[in-house]
Parts: C-alpha cells; sequence; structure tokens
C-alpha cells in the first residue's frame, strides 16, 4: 500500500519531536483494505477557556492505472484549559491576619482548581505552626497533615493563638502525589507558588478603640471649656476601631447636672471605615440655667472582631467643662445731677445730667473687642445735648452721662429715650448678650419753680424817732414750693417804693439813711444779713436790698426776712411806707438753671392774695426830745373797739411813770416800768405805752378829755387824750 497521510493543526498545536509532515499509512495485518498512521501532538498550554478546534487530515494514494487519488477529512476536537491547582484561604479570607491573643481560630484552607480539566485521586495537605507559637486546639486531637482533600472541600485545623502579641506565620502545603489532571493522566498542574500557601498572622491584644480627639468645637468661644449658662455647644470625638465589631458610643455627663445631649448614642457609620480610618462623632449640647462645672466621658461597649461574642467596654478621658453665667447686663437711666432734677422735673434752661449705667451680672464677657453701645435717641422739641448721642462701654459695664439743657419755657411731660444697638456677642456661646431692658424712657417735665411770698406780722410801734436805729420796717415770709428734691431758690434782691402818707413817691434820701436786713430765726434769734443797697446814696424813690451771698430756699420751709432801717435825723413829723410795688420787684431764680421762677403772694393769714403789692405800716416820725414828743394815736379812741399808744422817745434808759388824770385831778390809771423794762430802755428810739381806756378796777372810763403824764427820772412830759363811747 502506497499510501500516505498529512495532518495540519490549528493555531497553537504542535508535532511532538519528529512527528510531524507526510506519513505513511501502515496496512493493518490481516486487513488489506485498513491502514492506520499516528501523529503526537502537543496541544497549546495558555488555553484559558474551552474552544472548538479542527484539525485537516489529507491521504494521498493511486488507483489501479496509477493515478494519484486524493481525499480530506476533518477531525473536531474541543480544547479545554487543563487542570491548575491552588490553595487558598477558606470564606475568601486573607493571608494577613490580624488575630487577638488566646483568640481560638479556625483556619480553613481550600483546594481549588482553577482550570477546566478535572482532576481525578484525593490529595494531601500538610500545615507547618514550627516556630509560630501557634498550637492545635486539643480536643478533638487533630493532625498536621490532612489526607483524602478533594478539589473545593473546606479544609480545616482549630488553632490557638499565643498569650502573648507576636509577629508569626505558617505555611500549607500541597505534597505530592497531586491529584491528576483527567485530559493528561498526569499530575495536574499547579499555579505558580499554589502549591504552598503563606499565612501572616499578628497576634494582637483583644480588639479596642483608641481616641484621637477630643474637645469642644464650636462655638469658637467655648473651646477654652468655658461655657456660659444656657449656651448651645458641640462636642466631638474621633476614634479608631482595632478589629472591633458591634460598637456602641455614648456621650455622657458624671453628676447628670442639667446639660441636655442631643442624640447621645452612635454607632459607626462604617464598621471596616472605623477599624480602619476612624470615624468622628459630634453631639449638640446644651447647657443648664445655672453655673456650675462638669465632666464628660465617651464610653463604649463593643465586640472583638474576631475573638467572639464576649462584650468589651472602655471609656475616654474626661473633658472638663466651666459652666459661668451667661454675659448679662442691667441696664437703667436715669436723672442723677442735679439732686432736684431727680424727680424728673426740671426748671426752663437748667442744665442736668442723665447717666445710663449698664452693670455686669454674668461671669462670662463680651467677645473681644466688643462694646455695648447706647443711643440718646432724638431729644424732645426744645432740648439740647452737647453730649455725644451714642457712648459706649466695654464688658465690664460703667456709666456714661449726657448733659442735657432744658428749653426756655415750661412743657408738659415728654419723654427722653435711650436704646442699645449693635447688640454685642457673649464671649462663649456667640449669641446675643443678655439685657434686663433694650429700651428706656425717661418722662422729663419742665416746671418754673414757685416761690411764695407773705407778708407777715410786726409787733414794734409805727412811730419811729427821728435818727432812730434797726427799725424794723417790713417783714416778709418766703416758702419754696417746689416739689421735694428739686432745685433751690435763691433770692437775689428785693426793690421797695418809698411812699408818703399820700401815697406819693418819696426820695428815701428824706427818711432813710440806712437799709439792712435780718433773718427771724425766733421771736428773739435773729441773724444779720450781708446786703448792699442800690442805690448806695438812697436818691431814688426806691431802694434795693441785694443779697451778694443769694439767700437759698429750700423746698417746703419757710424763711423769715425783715427789712431795718436807719430813720435819718431831721424827718420829725414826716410819714412814710415801703412798698413791694410789682412781682418784678422780687429778684428770685432757679438755683440750678438761673432761670426767673413764679411767685405767688398770700396775706398775714395765709390767704392767696390777688394784689401783688405788699406795703409796710405808715411810718410815723416823731421828735427825740423828750418833753416836746409825747403824744398818743389815736386819738380820741374808743375803748370799745380799741386802744391809744403812748409814744415818746428815750435817751437813756429810765424807770418810767405813766399816769392818766381827769380835768379834775383825780387819778383813772397808773402804771411803772422799769430801766429794763422795753418802756425804759434808752438809745434815742420810740417806745410805747398801750392804754386801752380802763380805770385801775378794770372798767372803762366815761367819755371825756383826760391828761396823761410821763415821768422818765427827772423830766415830765405831758398830753391829752380824748375817749369817746
Amino acid at each position: 500500500m502506497n499510501t500516505t497521510a498529512t495532518l495540519f493543526l490549528p493555531a497553537g498545536f504542535v508535532f511532538a519531536a519528529g512527528g510531524g509532515g507526510a506519513l505513511p499509512i501502515s496496512p493493518v495485518q490481516g486487513d488489506e483494505n485498513l491502514g492506520v498512521v499516528e501523529w503526537t501532538v502537543v496541544a497549546p498550554s495558555d488555553a484559558s477557556v474551552t474552544e472548538a478546534k479542527s484539525f485537516g487530515v489529507t491521504l494521498l494514494g493511486f488507483d489501479g492505472a496509477g493515478n494519484p487519488v486524493t481525499r480530506q477529512r476533518n477531525i473536531s476536537l474541543d480544547l479545554v484549559p487543563r487542570a491548575l491547582l491552588q490553595l487558598v484561604m477558606g470564606d475568601g479570607e486573607s493571608t494577613n491576619l490580624s488575630l487577638a491573643m488566646g483568640q481560638a481560630y479556625d483556619l480553613r484552607v481550600i483546594l481549588q482548581n482553577t482550570g477546566s480539566a478535572d482532576v481525578s485521586n484525593a490529595a494531601t495537605i500538610v500545615i507547618d505552626t514550627t516556630s509560630s507559637k501557634i498550637t492545635f486546639i486539643p480536643a478533638p486531637v487533630q493532625s498536621d497533615t490532612l489526607e483524602g482533600v478533594t478539589v473545593g472541600d473546606i479544609n480545616t485545623w482549630r488553632l490557638q493563638m499565643p498569650n502573648q502579641a507576636v509577629q508569626t506565620s505558617l505555611k500549607v502545603r500541597l505534597i505530592d502525589p497531586r491529584p491528576l489532571d483527567i485530559y493528561t493522566g498526569q499530575q495536574a498542574a499547579v499555579v505558580p507558588g499554589g502549591d504552598e500557601l503563606h499565612i501572616n498572622i499578628s497576634v494582637r491584644e483583644t480588639g479596642s478603640i483608641v481616641v484621637n480627639e477630643f474637645a469642644i468645637f464650636e462655638p469658637v468661644g467655648a473651646i477654652d471649656n468655658t461655657i456660659s449658662t444656657d449656651q448651645q455647644f458641640k462636642i466631638k470625638v474621633n476614634l479608631t476601631g482595632l478589629e472591633v465589631k458591634d460598637v456602641n458610643i455614648t456621650l455622657r455627663q458624671e453628676s447628670g447636672s442639667g446639660f441636655i445631649i442631643a442624640d447621645a448614642d452612635r454607632t459607626p457609620t462604617s464598621i471596616d471605615n472605623f477599624n480602619s480610618l476612624g470615624e468622628t462623632f459630634e453631639w449638640t449640647v446644651t447647657a443648664p440655667a445655672n453655673a456650675l462645672s462638669e465632666s464628660f466621658v465617651v464610653g463604649w461597649n463593643y465586640k472583638d472582631a474576631t475573638s467572639g461574642d464576649g462584650v468589651l467596654t472602655g471609656e475616654s478621658s474626661k473633658l472638663s467643662v466651666i459652666t459661668v453665667r451667661k454675659a448679662a447686663y442691667s441696664f437703667s437711666a436715669n436723672i442723677v445731677a442735679p439732686a432736684s432734677a431727680t424727680d424728673k422735673i426740671v426748671s426752663p434752661n437748667q442744665e442736668f445730667t442723665i447717666q445710663a449705667t449698664l452693670n455686669k451680672l454674668g461671669t462670662a464677657n463680651l467677645q473681644a473687642g466688643s462694646l455695648i453701645n447706647v443711643r440718646l435717641k432724638p431729644l424732645p422739641p426744645g432740648y439740647e445735648t452737647v453730649s455725644p448721642e451714642n457712648q459706649s462701654v466695654g464688658s465690664l459695664g460703667g456709666a456714661m452721662n449726657w448733659i442735657i439743657t432744658a428749653p426756655e419755657n415750661k412743657t408738659e411731660t415728654e419723654t427722653i429715650e435711650f436704646e442699645l444697638f449693635s447688640l454685642p456677642l457673649d464671649e462663649n456661646s456667640g449669641t446675643t448678650a443678655e439685657f434686663s431692658q433694650t429700651n428706656i424712657p425717661i418722662p422729663i417735665r419742665t416746671k418754673s419753680g414757685q416761690l411764695e411770698m407773705r407778708e407777715m406780722y410786726i409787733s414794734a410801734s409805727s412811730v419811729v424817732a427821728e435818727g432812730q436805729q434797726e427799725v424794723e420796717l417790713l417783714r416778709l415770709g418766703f416758702t419754696n414750693k417746689s416739689d421735694e428734691n428739686v432745685s433751690l431758690i435763691d433770692l437775689l434782691s428785693i426793690r421797695l417804693d418809698v411812699l408818703d402818707q399820700l401815697g406819693e413817691l418819696l426820695p428815701a434820701s428824706e427818711v432813710l439813711s440806712s437799709l439792712t436786713a435780718k433773718q427771724i430765726i425766733a421771736d428773739t434769734q435773729t441773724v444779720a444779713l450781708n446786703t448792699s443797697i442800690n442805690p448806695a446814696d438812697f436818691t431814688e424813690t426806691w431802694v434795693e436790698t441785694v443779697f451778694p451771698d443769694t439767700l437759698k430756699f429750700e423746698p417746703d420751709s419757710l424763711f423769715v426776712l425783715s427789712l431795718y432801717g436807719k430813720i435819718k435825723s431831721g424827718t420829725k413829723d414826716k410819714k412814710f411806707s415801703l412798698r413791694i410795688s410789682e412781682k418784678s420787684y422780687i429778684n428770685a431764680q432757679d438755683h440750678d438753671s438761673q432761670a426767673q421762677v413764679g411767685l405767688e403772694l398770700v396775706d398775714k393769714n395765709g390767704n392767696g392774695r390777688d394784689n401783688l403789692q405788699i406795703s409796710s405800716n405808715m411810718m410815723v416820725v416823731v421828735g427825740s426830745d423828750f418833753l416836746e414828743n409825747f403824744f398818743n394815736y389815736p386819738n380820741p379812741f374808743n375803748p370799745n373797739s380799741g386802744s391809744t399808744r403812748f409814744s415818746y422817745t428815750l435817751q437813756e434808759a429810765s424807770e418810767v411813770v405813766f399816769e392818766v388824770y381827769t380835768l379834775f385831778g383825780e387819778l383813772v390809771y397808773h402804771q411803772e416800768f422799769s430801766a429794763t423794762d422795753p418802756q425804759g430802755m434808752g438809745g434815742g428810739a420810740a417806745r410805747t405805752i398801750e392804754w386801752n381806756g380802763r380805770n385801775g378796777a378794770h372798767q372803762i372810763v366815761l367819755s371825756g378829755i383826760y391828761v396823761a403824764y410821763i415821768k422818765a427820772g427827772s423830766k415830765i412830759a405831758k398830753t391829752t387824750v380824748a375817749v369817746i363811747r
């Protein structure tokens, strides 16, 4: 049989050495019609998936005539990846393990076939724990060699970690004979390095949680751990887990003193991230209303990630917080000067001071550089100030003053208003500081002071002697009728017109040579007042008593003022009076504002008077000679309606005898006075003896003419007196 066969290979296939090309077909013994040819072919080694492959066979022979004959045929077969073995960790675990000290650990190993060709026969694997300090759990008894290992099954050793933290390793090896590839019949191939599993083990302490940061972080003013009362602030903690699971985290206050913690309990968002990167937890906390100290702690419970279900606990160090009373102030504003204006009633044109005060109540300060700003709002019409409208104080508080001038005229009640603006912030909370009020209205009224002037009784005789000194001419009472605490009223001067008996103006120089003033404290006590007279020469028909030291009248107290004059010599038979003719004659003003005050006149009984004029008694000037100047007034007189006064002058003190006789020489009345009695005093002043028209038996005498005698020492004077009943 002269026939050949040629085999054509798919890509990647090659013939074994010497086996390629056209090969002769060998006849089959006993059957000349059959022949056989063989090729040894090597499949490619890099097949990763099963693929169908086609082989071509070409036969070449000759027919009976010797002509060549060709036949072709294709042969198809599947090329599959070979069996490829590898040792791997069970459940996809890493070969780098972190296990706790003393932990029992099930090491799971799988013999894996990553190829497509199946294998036959079982395998044997061996664990090598030499020098690892890792031991087998004693029960049940285990061997380091596992036989009959089939592909894909989990093979387990129960291992015991050492009771100390170490870095160690162990090996699991696939030993010969390996399982056979069912197609090649040879030992299955192994992934490079796949016949040995190197397992690195970090034996660590039991899983734990590490605190990286624990602090207050908002607001900025609270990062020093000083908190204001009622303040809201934020606490954060950054924790990293070290091989932990089932973690629960809680922020708590140690003494439970009233802080409010929102959502105190937390869990990690991702336990993997928590164990690798860590996680930050934040809490919003509200401080109580009372100032105190407190400590916060972050506590946790968890389980070790690998060692079992035992619950472990831990906590952070303490975060101490001091709570102080938040920045708080009382805000007030009042009139503080002068004292007369503190009742919020001022005089026209008066200058007064309003003081706004910020008193610090809290412990916390304001944010650095902050001020408390106070604004004086626009003043009512007529009121003016030279002070800055806006003023400020710092964190400690303080006082600010505004000097304000009242309008020229009296007003109804108005309002002066102060307000806080651009409110500052608490240094700890960053929130607005607390104020008792932010707006203060102060009612104010401009009112003229009111001075009451009253004419007072004078007990002295209106008969005076020429040249007589210190004759009390006019007595006045002044009362400051303004409200309590208002300004004093100053009396600067009093003007008086001088009138004759007909009410005509009379030059003062014709009857007076001097004028003085005294304060009457009691009937027997007087205080001389510093005065000056305008004009000094008394040439005008008026005189003005000026008080250089200014008389100051306290509210609601009576000041009694008496004017004394010296009667000019040579004025015998003159009659005159002094009169305050109009309101402007009294020069009185508010002590603080220097504004003129209102004047109200009352009579001797305290009743109001429409007539603003006050006059002295008509003064009658008599001669200074004792013998020539003994007379009585009125004359005649009616004993039933009054009495008569006998006037005389004594240059020297003397015992005085006064007697009244009828024209027939009968004694009607007798009275004696010593030299120390007012009737016996000397000094040239007019003296007075009053007779009521009664005899020694206290009976009213009959109508008629009577003779009155007065004896002073060796001198005797007489006059007649008429009685009309």
